[in-house]
């Protein structure tokens, strides 16, 4: 899988799970745990179906640095095998 598609369906993900509209997630600098219009729940349901969707792991220290969907869109990428080992950037 490659990092656009990995991308798309993170994306997708976000809106899902967050009850956000793809205009909500225009780039990848909204912020996961703070937008007002995102629940308490959404970003651990978020994690959960991430995980399902691309049969991964994700710790809980990268959980812990994914604090926009960028951040997250790398993780993911990197855990799905398709980016170097390097963390989240912000």
């Amino acid at each position: 899988m490659d990092d656009a598609l990995i991308e798309e369906q993170v994306m997708a993900a976000v809106v899902a799970v967050a009850r956000l509209t793809p205009a909500d997630c225009k780039g990848s600098a909204l912020h996961l745990w703070n937008d007002p219009g995102v629940d308490s729940l959404a970003p651990l349901r978020l994690i959960r179906q991430l995980e399902m969707q691309f049969s991964i792991t994700i710790p809980d220290e990268d959980t812990g640095q994914a604090h926009t969907i960028g951040d997250l869109i790398t993780i993911v990428q990197r855990l799905a095998g398709t980016r170097s080992p390097a963390g989240p950037t912000r």
